[in-house]
C-alpha cells in the first residue's frame, strides 16, 4: 500500500513565496504587492479625510469673529461656515464610498485657503485669527496632499 505525500517533491522558491503571501486571504484577493498598495492608498485616504475634517473645524473662526467689536463683513463668516460644512459633507460622502466626496472635500479646502485664508494675512485681524487660519490651512493642504497621493497610488495599482 502506498501513501501519497502531501508535499510536492520539488517546490520552487517563487511558488513558496506566493503561497506564504496569500495564506488566510480569500481566493482572488490579489498578490501581496498589489494589496499593499491598496492598503497604503486607503490609509492615505483616511488620513487625508481626517485632516480635511480637522481643517474644517478651524473654519469656526469666521463665525466666532462676527461677535467681536470690530467684526469682518457678515458674508466672510457665513462663507467660512458654508465651506466648513461643505468639507464635512464631502468627508462623510467619501467615507460612505461616494465618488464625489473626495473632490468636494478637496475643492472646499482649496476655496477656503484661497478665498478666506490668504486674504486674512493682508487685513488687520487679531492674533488668534492668524493662528487658527494658519493651522487650518496647514491641515487642509496636508490633507489634500494625502488625498492626492492616495489617488496616484490607486492609479498606479
Amino acid at each position: 500500500m502506498s501513501v501519497a505525500c502531501p508535499i510536492p517533491s520539488v517546490v520552487s522558491m517563487e511558488n513558496a513565496e506566493k503561497r506564504v503571501a496569500t495564506v488566510g486571504r480569500p481566493a482572488g484577493y490579489g498578490s501581496a504587492s498589489r494589496s499593499g498598495t491598496k492598503g497604503t492608498a486607503m490609509n492615505r485616504t483616511t488620513t487625508g479625510l481626517t485632516l480635511c475634517a480637522l481643517s474644517a473645524a478651524f473654519n469656526v473662526d469666521g463665525v466666532i469673529s462676527l461677535g467681536e467689536s470690530d467684526p469682518p463683513p457678515a458674508f466672510v463668516g457665513i462663507l467660512s461656515a458654508l465651506l466648513g460644512l461643505g468639507t464635512l459633507a464631502g468627508v462623510l460622502l467619501a467615507l460612505r464610498g461616494r465618488r464625489g466626496g473626495v473632490p468636494l472635500a478637496i475643492g472646499t479646502r482649496l476655496a477656503s485657503a484661497a478665498v478666506l485664508g490668504v486674504p486674512t494675512y493682508f487685513i488687520g485681524a487679531p492674533a488668534w485669527v492668524y493662528v487658527t487660519v494658519g493651522v487650518g490651512m496647514v491641515l487642509g493642504l496636508t490633507g489634500i496632499a494625502a488625498l492626492w497621493s492616495a489617488r496616484e497610488a490607486r492609479a498606479a495599482a
